[in-house]
């Protein structure tokens, strides 16, 4: 029983993207995780908490309580704890994602991880080209828009790391080598259908610091061919079909390289937002405005979770993050290891925190799967300094 909810929690995180599997918005993914923590209610409080987790804890519960003053302020409805709650669920959702990655191993998260993502991805490339017949990659439902595209876009730019470094480094039997060779194919023609700028900014910044500061190895010439060609395949499909136009995403990358943002919406819809943040920190430097009142008074997002937090939680809130995300990068370092699940993680990781230059994302409930990983690597590099009544909590089922 404990398994099949195990199994049915990782199947359906590709589903977070998608607003129609929120019950009470609270996400499919997440309900059967919560019933499979209560489960195991005991066993988590019996294992030692790392420096890692512990700076994970620290700085969503310093939002939840920063969040709470801000309750008093006039912008957000007096009693609408919805944000806190929010907080506090995805804080209770990391400590369960690293405990059952932990005691399921991370072979089975990321074999049925990968294999769902396929399948899903798979399901809404058929719609969005054969039934909408869309240039770019649909996920609303019931129209052809770009709703979700930014949900869609960080998901794949969070989650594709998962799967390359699954399909290079991982030992496979054949059935899932094809699975996985077939599930990084479709990742990456999804990344290139969805036409969006974060993932390429995401993926070649999070792969070059990467190899920069975390590898002692270069990077071979073999990998770099299998990668290409995988690469190639989805380039290919989507270059010769007809249904699918990438010239104005060319437009806007050209004008992008040029700084020229006076020919896209929405570069200069991001260069007011950014104007705008500034203009609310400079008003309110320490404390800022207030979590949630950009929203509230804009009416919008700032689509920069550095400025968002900057603007609405001042000075104070801003170090408190960029502290945060610091520490997990010396840690990372200290932490240095051959094992690809700590690439995996160093990837990822930074996957996020660049991504987080073009989204409010941090507190979403992708995030909390990367973070879930970050303290898997360090629980299992870690293993050696537990006593023996840990190791058996801690012990890999296989």
């Amino acid at each position: 029983m404990q398994k099949i909810l195990w199994l049915l929690t990782v199947i359906t995180i590709p589903l977070l993207m998608i607003s129609e599997f929120r019950f009470a918005s609270i996400p499919l993914t997440h309900i059967s995780l919560l019933i499979l923590g209560a489960l195991n209610f005991k066993s988590l409080f019996k294992i030692k908490v790392g420096n890692m987790e512990k700076s994970i804890y620290y700085v969503f519960l310093f939002f939840i309580i920063i969040s709470l003053l801000d309750l008093t302020r006039s912008l957000r409805p007096t009693g609408d704890f919805f944000y806190e709650f929010k907080l506090i669920l995805l804080l209770i959702t990391i400590k369960l994602y690293s405990f059952f990655i932990f005691k399921y191993g991370i072979n089975f998260f990321l074999k049925w991880l990968i294999l769902s993502s396929g399948l899903i991805l798979t399901a809404l490339i058929f719609r969005s080209l054969f039934i909408y017949n869309a240039s770019f990659f649909v996920v609303d439902a019931e129209q052809v828009s770009e709703s979700g595209k930014n949900q869609l876009s960080f998901y794949l730019a969070l989650t594709t790391p998962f799967v390359v470094w699954f399909f290079k480094n991982f030992k496979m039997n054949l059935i899932w080598k094809i699975i996985a060779a077939a599930s990084l194919i479709i990742h990456l023609f999804s990344a290139i259908y969805v036409q969006s700028k974060g993932i390429i900014l995401a993926t070649l910044g999070s792969y070059f610091i990467t190899f920069l500061f975390y590898s002692s190895k270069k990077l071979r010439l073999g990998s770099i061919l299998k990668i290409g060609i995988a690469l190639l395949i989805p380039v290919y499909l989507i270059v010769s079909s007809e249904y699918i136009d990438l010239s104005g995403f060319e437009t806007e990358l050209t004008d992008l390289l040029n700084q020229n943002t006076a020919s896209s919406n929405s570069a200069t819809e991001r260069l007011n937002f950014i104007n705008r943040s500034w203009g609310y920190f400079l008003d309110n430097p320490f404390i800022g405005i207030g979590t949630n009142n950009f929203g509230a008074i804009e009416e919008k997002a700032t689509h920069n979770n550095y400025l968002q937090i900057m603007s609405e939680n001042g000075l104070l809130g801003f170090i408190i993050f960029i502290i945060f995300l610091y520490y997990i990068h010396l840690y990372l370092l200290k932490l240095k290891s051959p094992e690809p699940i700590y690439f995996m993680a160093v990837n990822s990781f930074w996957a996020l925190t660049i991504y987080l230059f073009v989204i409010n994302g941090f507190f979403n409930a992708i995030t909390v799967i990367i973070l879930s990983i970050v303290i898997y690597f360090e629980k299992s590099s870690k293993c050696i300094n537990h006593s023996k009544k840990d190791l058996l909590i801690l012990k890999l089922k296989k």
